[in-house]
């Protein structure tokens, strides 16, 4: 689709994340219900969900666009080791997130 938009607007593509563009950012996995796998069960076994689930970091800026979506991980890994593998935040933004993230001056 947006090869068909393009020839009628034009798209920035601007996905560079600096301070001065974003003031309040939040940060938050997401649980996405998976079907059982036949191997290695425990890796994506979620004791948060009692299920099987795949986890995802989604970052958002106060206008509520998407800022970064993570690469997904399996059920079992800690919503904080998700965020510590991602690209930092600007330090001059607010960042806002939930308990998981209890660590927040690596945010």
């Amino acid at each position: 689709m947006e090869p068909l938009l393009a020839k009628k607007i034009s798209i920035k593509k601007d996905r560079s994340l600096t301070s001065d563009k974003v003031l309040r950012i939040l940060a938050d996995v997401s649980e996405q219900p998976t079907q059982r796998p036949s191997k290695k069960q425990k890796k994506s076994y979620s004791g948060k969900k009692k299920r099987h689930t795949i986890k995802t970091e989604i970052v958002m800026g106060e206008d509520g666009k998407i800022l970064s979506v993570s690469k997904s991980h399996k059920g079992k890994v800690h919503d904080f080791k998700i965020r510590k593998g991602e690209k930092l935040l600007p330090k001059e933004s607010l960042k806002l997130a939930d308990s998981d993230f209890y660590d927040k001056s690596n945010l």
